[in-house]
């Protein structure tokens, strides 16, 4: 993110707090912006949180399994590297691993 007036914005929270607080209320009074601002942060979270799965040499291995690999384990019942990343995928706001984590919360 770049800002005329303030350089490189280093976090994107920063951009938008910055945005939101704008001196003439344009981005707060927006209905879509705060939409849209909610939507890039989330974006940018679970982009920067999804990297984990291809850099981590230990846990998926190094050739992770292509699509229609991954169809065939299924196919056959073999559900742990689905598993594997439902279970890393729990801290990823937002996504079905998130909300099945949360529930189960609730639940006990």
């Amino acid at each position: 993110m770049y800002d005329p007036r303030r350089g490189k914005v280093k976090d994107i929270q920063e951009w938008a707090k910055h945005l939101l607080r704008y001196h003439d209320g344009r981005f707060i009074n927006d209905q879509m912006f705060c939409l849209y601002a909610f939507n890039m942060l989330q974006r940018h979270t679970n982009n920067t949180q999804g990297n984990f799965f291809f850099k981590d040499k230990n846990f998926l291995g190094r050739n992770p399994p292509t699509v229609e690999q991954l169809q065939e384990q299924i196919r056959e019942g073999d559900m742990s590297y689905i598993s594997k990343l439902q279970y890393l995928a729990k801290g990823i706001r937002g996504c079905d691993s998130f909300w099945r984590g949360k529930t189960e919360e609730l639940e006990a």
